[in-house]
C-alpha cells in the first residue's frame, strides 16, 4: 500500500513473530495516543498481553499490521461480539499519524469482516481523540454515534457502498500519483554504475542529464574517482550529504540487491534499474519486495528510465538521446526499445513530449501508476500508452474510465490480451483471455491503436485540432480519385460525408483552391474539412496551395486535415524554416491513415458526449442482503463448494425479486441467458448472451462488472447480441417486437442484470449464476431456469488492492 507521501508500505495479518516489533512500536508511541487507545496510561505491554495480541484465530478475531522499512507503523484488529457485529480498534505511531494508514487499515479490516461474515463494526472513541472519529467519519460508512458515560459510541455497517469505493478510489489516486512524484519530478539524483572510461550505461544516464540541463542535484557514486565529467563523485550512497530522490542503478545484476540496500539507508524514494540479467520472476519479484519494504517505488529492472521536459526539471534520467521537446503528449511503454523508436517519431512529426516512463520488467512501478500521476499531471493533457501486459485488468479498466473523462487515453497493444498477474497466468478459460478484455476497454472509451503509427497519427490530430466532436467531413481536392478513397476510408470509420463536393482539377489554381476550401470551412453540413492535394508534375503550386491552406487554416474554429502527396518532405520543409510555420493542423501523405485516426478521435468525442446525457436515477428496493448471505452460509456449512439449480437456487435469489415465472404461451419469445461470475482475473461479473448453443461458439456474451447500475445495465443490454435478436423481425418462434416492445424489454433484461450484479456484489460465496429467461412478445422478460455455484473461497477483495490474499491462519 502506498501512504500519502508516497512512501511504500506492507499491510499483513499479524503473526505470533511479532512480539518484539509490537513491543517496540508500543513503546514509541506518545502517552497521549497511549491513552486514546488504551483509555489509560499504559507506558508498556507485558508478555501476556504481547502473546494475546499477537495470537489471533483470523475468524473471531483478526489483526492486521502495517510495516513500513522494517519496522511496525500500524496495528488494526476486529473482535467478534455475537456473529453479527465485531468490535474495531486500531493504533498509528505518532510520527505517520495523517499519512492514511489509518483509513488503509479500515479498509482492509472491513474486507476481512465481510469475508467472515460480520455487518457492522462498533468502537469506543475518546471525545478528543479527532483523528479516530474522521477516520470513520471519513471512510464513506453512514455512521452513527452517541455519548455515553464521556465515551463516542460509534458504528457503522461494513457493507460496500457506491461511498465507499468513492473514498477508496479517491484515496488510492492521490496516494499511488503521490508516489510518483519523487520518481518522475526528481529534484536530485545518485547514478550507481558510472565508469571513467565512459562506456556504461550510467555514462549514458550522466551525459543526458547534464545534457538536458537537470536543475537538481546530480550525485554520482564512484569508489575511486574524484570527477567525472565535471561532477564531483561521491564514494559510496551512503556518504551523500543531503536527501536523494531518485538513485539510478547501472551495475551487473549481482550488485544491484547491495545498491538497494545502500539505497533503503538513506531512505531514497525512488529506483530506476536499468541493469538486466534478472530473467526470473522470482529474482525480479525479491528486488521489489526489497524496495518495497524500504518504503521505495521501484522502476525496472531493465527499465530505459524517465524523461520529464517541464522547465523547472528538465530531467532526461533515460538512455534517450536527445531530450524530447516540451509537449503535452505523455508516454508510458515497458520496451525500451520501442521507446526509443517511439519517441524519435514523435520528434520527426514535431510533437512534443511532457513525460515518459519505461517500466522494463514492471516489478512494482506499472502503467496503472502512470495512469495514476498523469491523470493529475496538468502538463499531460493526451496519454500514450505501449502494453505487454496487464497485470491487474480491472484495476486498469477502472482507472482508465475515469481519465479518459478529461483526457484522452490512446493504447497500443502488442500481446492482445494476455494478462499477467501476481498469482500467475489466468487459464485458458478466464475472461482475462480473448474478446472479452476488448470489449471492455471498448467501452471505455479509451482510443485502442492499430500500429505505432496509428497511435502516434492520433497524438498529431489533437495535438493541432484538439477533441474532434463532430463526425461530418467535407472534402476539398484536386484529384477525383484521392476524393473517392477519402470518402470510402470515411464511411468505414463512421464518418459522414457532406453531400456536396469541392473537388478541383488537378492544375486547379491557389486561387481556386482558396475559393474551395474557404466554401467548406464556412458551410453548416460541415464539422471537419479534409483537404486534399496531388502536386501538378513539375510544378510550384505545391507550396502555393500548401501555403493557401496554411493561411485558411490559421485561428479557424474548425479542423482541418490535409492529405498532401509528398507530405513528409512538405512537413520537414515547414519545421526546417527559419520562418516559423503558421501551419496549425496535421498533414498526412495517406489518405487511409489519415481517416483512420480521425475516426478513432472522433469516436473519442462521441464518448465524451454519451457522458454528458445524465439518466434519471432510480432507486432499487431494499433487499435483505444478510438474509442471502445466511442462507448461503448454512448450504457451506459442511462443504467447500454447493451446485443449486432449480427451486434451491430460486429460493435463494427469491429476496432480490429474481423469482422462476412461467411465460405466456404465445409467439415470438426471445431466448437469453443473464449470468454472474467470479473470474479470478476479472473480478465479479455479470454477462448477457443469447440462449443459442450456436451463438456461444462465437463468445457473443457481453460482460460488465458487478455491481451494474441500471443505466450501464442498459447499455450493455443494447450492445448486446440480445439487442440485436429483438430487433429481428422473427423471434425464436416467429413474430416482431415494435419499437415500444424493444425498449420495454431492454427495460426488464437490464433489470435481471442489474439484480444478479447485486447478488454477486453482495455475496462473495456466489461464485457463479445462471439465468436462463424468455422474452415475451410484449417485452416482458420471464426467468424459468435457474443454477447457482456457491464456493468457501469467494470473496468479496477490494478491487483497488494489489494482491491481498485471504486473511488465514
Amino acid at each position: 500500500m502506498v501512504l500519502r507521501d508516497g512512501a511504500a508500505a506492507r499491510i499483513r495479518p499479524i503473526s505470533p513473530h511479532d512480539s518484539e516489533l509490537l513491543r517496540e512500536f508500543h513503546g514509541r508511541l506518545s502517552s497521549e495516543t497511549v491513552y486514546y487507545r488504551y483509555f489509560a496510561p499504559h507506558p508498556e505491554l507485558s508478555v501476556r498481553e504481547l502473546d494475546h495480541l499477537t495470537h489471533v484465530d483470523h475468524v473471531k478475531r483478526v489483526a492486521l499490521v502495517v510495516i513500513l522499512r522494517g519496522e511496525l507503523i500500524g496495528v488494526g484488529r476486529f473482535e467478534s461480539i455475537d456473529g453479527e457485529s465485531a468490535e474495531v480498534a486500531f493504533v498509528i505511531r505518532d510520527d505517520v499519524q495523517g499519512q492514511g494508514v489509518g483509513s488503509l487499515l479500515l479498509e482492509h479490516l472491513a474486507a476481512a469482516g465481510r469475508e467472515r461474515g460480520y455487518r457492522k463494526f462498533v468502537a469506543d472513541v475518546l471525545p478528543h481523540n479527532g483523528r479516530m472519529l474522521s477516520t470513520f467519519r471519513f471512510a464513506g460508512y453512514d455512521i452513527e454515534q452517541g455519548t455515553s458515560d464521556g465515551v463516542v459510541a460509534v458504528s457503522f455497517n461494513i457493507a460496500d457502498s457506491d461511498a465507499v469505493d468513492t473514498v477508496r478510489e479517491s484515496r488510492q489516486q492521490r496516494s499511488e500519483a503521490g508516489s510518483l512524484v519523487s520518481l518522475m519530478e526528481p529534484r536530485s539524483i545518485a547514478i550507481v554504475g558510472v565508469s571513467r572510461r565512459g562506456d556504461s550505461m550510467g555514462d549514458v544516464f550522466l551525459v543526458n542529464l547534464i545534457a538536458g540541463g537537470f536543475t537538481g542535484r546530480l550525485f554520482v557514486i564512484h569508489p575511486e574517482a574524484e570527477h567525472i565529467r565535471g561532477i564531483q563523485c561521491v564514494g559510496s550512497l551512503t556518504q551523500i550529504p543531503h536527501p536523494v530522490d531518485v538513485v539510478v542503478i547501472a551495475v551487473p545484476a549481482e550488485q544491484v540487491r547491495g545498491v538497494i540496500n545502500d539505497a533503503a539507508q538513506i531512505r531514497a524514494k525512488g529506483l530506476i534499474i536499468v541493469s538486466s540479467g534478472f530473467s526470473d520472476a522470482p529474482s525480479r519479484a525479491e528486488l521489489g519486495r526489497v524496495a518495497r519494504a524500504a518504503g521505495m517505488r521501484l522502476l525496472g529492472p531493465a527499465a530505459f528510465g524517465i524523461i520529464n521536459t517541464r522547465s523547472d526539471i528538465s530531467a532526461n534520467c533515460s538512455l534517450k538521446i536527445p531530450m524530447p521537446a516540451p509537449g503535452m503528449n505523455a508516454f508510458f511503454c515497458q520496451s525500451g526499445a520501442l521507446g526509443s523508436d517511439t519517441l524519435r517519431r514523435l520528434m520527426d512529426r514535431g510533437l512534443g513530449v511532457s513525460s515518459f516512463m519505461s517500466a522494463g520488467h514492471r516489478v512494482d512501478v506499472s502503467g496503472n501508476d502512470a495512469l495514476q500521476y498523469w491523470s493529475e499531471d496538468d502538463a499531460s493533457r493526451v496519454i500514450l500508452m505501449h502494453l505487454e501486459t496487464l497485470g491487474n485488468p480491472r484495476k486498469f479498466i477502472r482507472l482508465v474510465t475515469r481519465v479518459v473523462r478529461h483526457k484522452p487515453v490512446v493504447i497500443l497493444r502488442t500481446l492482445g490480451a494476455r494478462a499477467h498477474h501476481p498469482w500467475g497466468h489466468p487459464p485458458e478459460d478466464s475472461l482475462a483471455r480473448g474478446v472479452v478484455l476488448d470489449q471492455l476497454l471498448a467501452d471505455t472509451g479509451v482510443i485502442e491503436a492499430r500500429t505505432v503509427e496509428h497511435m502516434l497519427d492520433v497524438a498529431e490530430i489533437i495535438d493541432h485540432c484538439g477533441v474532434v466532436t463532430g463526425n461530418r467531413i467535407g472534402i476539398v481536392g484536386n484529384s477525383e480519385a484521392l476524393e473517392i478513397l477519402a470518402r470510402n476510408a470515411a464511411e468505414q470509420e463512421g464518418l459522414h460525408n457532406a453531400p456536396m463536393s469541392w473537388t478541383m482539377v488537378r492544375a486547379s489554381t491557389p486561387d481556386a483552391y482558396r475559393r474551395s476550401l474557404d466554401d467548406a470551412l464556412m458551410s453548416d453540413a460541415v464539422d471537419i474539412v479534409i483537404a486534399l492535394h496531388v502536386p501538378p508534375v513539375e510544378s510550384a503550386t505545391d507550396r502555393a496551395v500548401s501555403e493557401v491552406i496554411d493561411q485558411l487554416a490559421t485561428g479557424l474554429s474548425k479542423p482541418v486535415i490535409a492529405v498532401v502527396v509528398g507530405a513528409d518532405t512538405y512537413a520537414a520543409e515547414t519545421r526546417d524554416s527559419e520562418k516559423p510555420s503558421l501551419r496549425k493542423f496535421p498533414v498526412f501523405s495517406d489518405v487511409e491513415r489519415a481517416l483512420q485516426a480521425l475516426g478513432s478521435v472522433v469516436r473519442y468525442g462521441e464518448h465524451l458526449k454519451k457522458l454528458q446525457i445524465v439518466e434519471p436515477l432510480e432507486l432499487q428496493d431494499e433487499v435483505d442482503t444478510q438474509l442471502l448471505r445466511d442462507q448461503v452460509a448454512a448450504l457451506l456449512h459442511d462443504d467447500a463448494t454447493v451446485s443449486l439449480d432449480g427451486v434451491q437456487g430460486e429460493g435463494l435469489l427469491n429476496s432480490y425479486g429474481l423469482n422462476l415465472r412461467i411465460p405466456p404461451d404465445d409467439v415470438g419469445r426471445r431466448a437469453i441467458v443473464v449470468s454472474g461470475i467470479d473470474d479470478m482475473w476479472m473480478g465479479r461479473m455479470v454477462g448477457l448472451s443469447v440462449a443459442d448453443p450456436v451463438a456461444s461458439l462465437f463468445v457473443d456474451t457481453r460482460y460488465a462488472w458487478a455491481p451494474i447500475s441500471v443505466s450501464d445495465a442498459r447499455q450493455t443490454t443494447r450492445a448486446s447480441a440480445v439487442y440485436r435478436l429483438l430487433r429481428a423481425p422473427e423471434g425464436n418462434d416467429g413474430g416482431e417486437l415494435t419499437a415500444e416492445e424493444v425498449d420495454s424489454a431492454v427495460q426488464s433484461v437490464a433489470a435481471i442484470l442489474t439484480k444478479v450484479g447485486d447478488v454477486m456484489h453482495d455475496v462473495p460465496h456466489i461464485v457463479k449464476i445462471m439465468l436462463h429467461a424468455e422474452i415475451s412478445v410484449s417485452g416482458e422478460a420471464y426467468i424459468t431456469k435457474c443454477s447457482m455455484d456457491l464456493s468457501r473461497v469467494g470473496t468479496d477483495r477490494p478491487w483497488a488492492t494489489r494482491s491481498l490474499p485471504p486473511v488465514t491462519g
